[in-house]
């Protein structure tokens, strides 16, 4: 593997801020233990339009990648600043929308709470936003920017939202914490794509790809993350619908689980561009992936074998245990059930960045497998986790089959 690669390291660099995150979540489980369940149905709302919206990322990050293989610079700066200046207008009419919906339906969109949703309507200009802001900024492989304009939201959301709760503003002022840093990231985004754009060096001019192909891929990459929603997301949905008994307990211990889901993601982040560029001038792609998803085992292994010595000591004091019965061992066992679809991204990531589609065969049904199987299993949380556990290894098999079967990836 190139030393240019440096795939560890632009992992680690993206990964530091998300540190804060967690904090966040910790802080708040712990400062709102009444009212957490009402701003975990704020951050999943976001969550679930968040999440298909990423699609922006791998799109912005695709096209980015190719203009500056390609040398265009000029065209680098233009793609940079229209779709900036279009998302940015799509973001503000769609907050428009929610927030003539909020007026109508008062408490529809967020539990109860006119105000949550009238905050809710402000983050949905940056929601839309946001994930182009990551994919112009990956794209480009300017980690370190990439990095700080993670920090400036992670930090804010932080400092911002634990400012507001103290001050008594509770669940409204975690929204607000959360609204405050959407603000802060984008204006750390647009200052470091203005130096960014200036850094550029033109070669030579070719032009970008036609739109249909473009619109193609984001529409592609939009059901690919879709699924991946489905399946992040919908358990806990159905959790609290359907067994409110034990959806506090499952709701903290989800917060360790995020970490299991979210942990290769800045794998992923460091990944996506090397593969793009690589499989656009035809190089070979698996070394990238096999570095990529052997880095991931292990950073799980270890994080799995750590959790599960320390979740009876650690959970009680920082999950809020005093508050939710079992959070530990229900925790533990959720990470290790969750893992499997972890790795199952990192190969549906690593098809997207090659603009290979054969995965969606296989994650699109197993999403809506895997919302009857919760909805199913919903009576009791212990069943949920195996059935989640269990299927996920079908689906990680199934994935690994189609994607290491495709002749179209270079093996040399």
């Amino acid at each position: 593997m190139p030393q240019s690669d440096k795939l560890l390291r632009h992992a680690v660099i993206i990964a530091l801020p998300q540190v804060f995150n967690l904090i966040y979540k910790l802080f708040m489980v712990n400062r709102l233990p009444v009212d957490y369940s009402q701003l975990g149905a704020f951050m999943a709302t976001i969550a679930i339009i968040a999440t298909p919206l990423s699609a922006l990322t791998a799109w912005a990050s695709y096209k980015t990648s190719r203009l500056m293989v390609a040398g265009d610079a000029a065209g680098v700066r233009k793609f940079a600043r229209a779709s900036v200046r279009t998302f940015f207008l799509t973001g503000i009419a769609a907050a428009g929308v929610v927030f003539a919906l909020s007026l109508l339906v008062r408490g529809s969109l967020t539990p109860s709470d006119p105000v949550l949703s009238e905050i809710f309507s402000g983050c949905v200009v940056f929601v839309v936003v946001s994930p182009l802001f990551y994919g112009l900024l990956q794209g480009r492989q300017r980690y370190g920017w990439l990095a700080l304009y993670v920090l400036s939201f992670t930090l804010g959301k932080l400092v911002m939202g634990s400012i507001f709760t103290m001050a008594g503003l509770d669940v409204q002022g975690a929204a607000l914490g959360i609204l405050s840093a959407y603000v802060l990231g984008a204006i750390t985004a647009l200052l470091a794509l203005s130096r960014i754009n200036r850094d550029v060096a033109d070669r030579r001019a070719v032009s970008a790809a036609p739109p249909p192909a473009e619109l193609g891929y984001l529409g592609l990459s939009a059901i690919a993350l879709s699924a991946m929603s489905l399946i992040f997301f919908s358990d806990e949905v159905l959790v609290r619908l359907m067994n409110t008994a034990q959806a506090d307990s499952f709701s903290a211990a989800k917060i360790v689980g995020s970490i299991f889901i979210y942990a290769p993601l800045p794998l992923i982040a460091a990944m996506f561009p090397k593969v793009s560029e690589r499989h656009y001038r035809g190089e070979p792609t698996l070394p990238l992936l096999w570095k990529c998803l052997g880095l991931a085992v292990a950073g799980l292994a270890v994080g799995l074998a750590a959790w599960w010595l320390l979740a009876p000591t650690v959970a009680p004091l920082f999950l809020g245990g005093r508050h939710y019965s079992g959070v530990a061992h229900v925790s533990r066992a959720y990470c290790l059930a969750i893992a499997p679809y972890a790795l199952a991204n990192i190969l549906a990531q690593f098809s997207v960045a090659c603009g290979r589609w054969r995965f969606l065969a296989v994650l699109g049904p197993a999403s809506i497998i895997h919302v009857v199987l919760v909805f199913a299993f919903s009576a009791s949380v212990w069943n949920v986790i195996t059935a989640v556990g269990v299927f996920g290894l079908v689906v990680l098999a199934l994935v690994s089959l189609v994607v290491f079967t495709d002749k179209k990836f270079a093996r040399r």
